[in-house]
């Protein structure tokens, strides 16, 4: 208990002070920024078992939500929460188009699909770049983008960072402890956003929320 104090505490320090942040979700929640979340379009890439987050933001705020996931998990747990302004496709979110392999869950209680590891049962699925997406759906201004998909967000936020698109949110779950991924990984991701302005104002753990500079321009 003591430990997760102080862990927490430190964690803070990193972190930019904007009091206007909520936690959103029951199960997998996010600390993000709501003061312009009304009538706003989101992006979610990993649904797992949990969408309470998603669930309370296209609720509360009204917002637009788009969700993918292409595992039987993600797949289950949308179509048994069917929600209006929830939009699910079963496809993954990577750093190409195309099919790409994926490792099977090393618990399938759990039943998170991942990046792929050696020694491990592969299953394909169909996945397209984040910044394609929202191009064909004529979204060149987007609140909010949260990234739980297991190792894939590295090649996605390059590729965020690399488009036209302006994203005022970012929450993401960074994956370095997977043995195949380095924490070398996770701080290039992370001088990435903060080279493109974005500011980190919550991290708990492995979750990380960051802001867009712009916020504080208003």
């Amino acid at each position: 208990m003591l430990k997760r104090v102080i862990k927490k505490i430190i964690d803070s320090l990193f972190c930019k002070v904007i009091d206007s942040k909520k936690k959103i979700g029951s199960v997998d929640s996010w600390h993000i920024i709501c003061d312009n979340l009304m009538n706003t379009v989101c992006y979610s890439g990993g649904v797992g078992k949990d969408i309470t987050f998603e669930t309370e933001i296209a609720e509360k705020y009204n917002c637009e939500v788009y969700l993918f996931d292409p595992s039987p998990t993600g797949i289950e747990t949308a179509k048994n929460n069917q929600k209006q302004n929830l939009k699910f496709y079963p496809i993954g979110l990577a750093g190409n188009d195309g099919v790409i392999n994926f490792s099977t869950p090393e618990n399938m209680d759990e039943g998170s699909y991942r990046v792929p590891i050696e020694s491990s049962n592969i299953l394909q699925f169909e996945c397209k770049k984040l910044s394609n997406i929202m191009k064909s759906n004529n979204h060149y201004l987007v609140e909010l983008v949260k990234l739980d998909i297991e190792g894939f967000e590295y090649e996605v936020v390059k590729d965020l960072m690399n488009s036209n698109i302006k994203i005022n949110q970012i929450c993401l779950e960074y994956h370095h402890f997977f043995k195949n991924i380095s924490v070398l990984k996770t701080i290039k991701s992370i001088l990435l956003l903060k080279q493109n302005g974005y500011i980190l104002h919550h991290k708990i753990g492995m979750d990380y929320s960051f802001v867009h500079k712009s916020y504080f321009n208003k």
